[in-house]
């Protein structure tokens, strides 16, 4: 195969990598604004199924750019905004207003979810998985990832 040919067959796949991240991040950007599914579908001419593999894809992406303390600081905020969400609920909840109380129930059930302790059910001990992988940090991350598709199949 001659050079050229290697040439414009590296351009074309640079390309189509340009096309799809630029899609991802629309496709992204329209569901953080709460498009529905079919509506990002029918925007970007892909299916249903696509847009939602475009935009996991995408979180899937941007996730493993931010490294352990980013997310820790991330998580730390957004705990200290449920609070305070709880806190301005407080006080008409225990006046037995449903509406607050509805509101600060769902507070503390998502506050349970990024703790880990929502699916007591599932199972009463905790366990902890140590994963060694050799290699560089992209091969960590492909395997972290593996290993989560395994357990969502599961």
């Amino acid at each position: 195969m001659s050079d050229v040919v290697k040439s414009k067959r590296a351009v074309s796949a640079a390309a189509a990598r340009e096309k799809k991240a630029a899609r991802a991040k629309k496709a992204y950007s329209m569901r953080l604004a709460g498009v529905k599914w079919w509506d990002i579908a029918e925007e970007l001419k892909i299916s249903e199924a696509e847009a939602k593999a475009t935009v996991a894809e995408r979180i899937d992406e941007v996730a493993a750019m931010v490294d352990y303390h980013e997310k820790r600081e991330f998580l730390s905020l957004e705990l200290d905004r449920l609070d305070a969400l709880q806190a301005a609920m407080w006080t008409e909840a225990m006046e037995g207003k449903v509406s607050a109380v509805q509101a600060v129930l769902a507070v503390m059930d998502r506050r349970a979810k990024w703790l880990g302790f929502a699916e007591p059910e599932k199972s009463q001990a905790i366990t902890t998985n140590t994963i060694v992988i050799p290699g560089n940090s992209r091969d960590y991350i492909a395997a972290l990832q593996q290993v989560r598709h395994e357990i969502e199949a599961a």
